[in-house]
């Protein structure tokens, strides 16, 4: 079982990238293929935080049951797919 302070970060951390993807959505001086990179790196930085926080099996985990909003970051188009972490953790 996750401890309550892990589940609360990842809760933080989604948060906070969604907030952050939203932005760049919402910037209407980008345009699609601009808005591509930044989220692409919200969504690498929203994995490696949250598998530094849950480990290897803890973040497959969340990637299945809560995840699915990692993958609505990239945006349509993008080279760029969810990736599994390689950490042992």
């Amino acid at each position: 079982m996750m401890p309550i302070s892990a589940a609360a970060q990842a809760t933080s951390v989604q948060k906070d990238i969604s907030q952050r993807a939203d932005a760049v959505r919402k910037d209407s001086a980008l345009s699609t293929e601009q808005r591509s990179a930044p989220l692409a790196d919200l969504s690498d930085e929203a994995e490696v935080k949250i598998s530094t926080t849950l480990g290897t099996r803890g973040f497959d985990a969340y990637k299945q049951y809560a995840g699915d909003w990692l993958g609505k970051l990239q945006s349509k188009g993008s080279s760029k797919k969810l990736r599994r972490n390689d950490d042992t953790g």
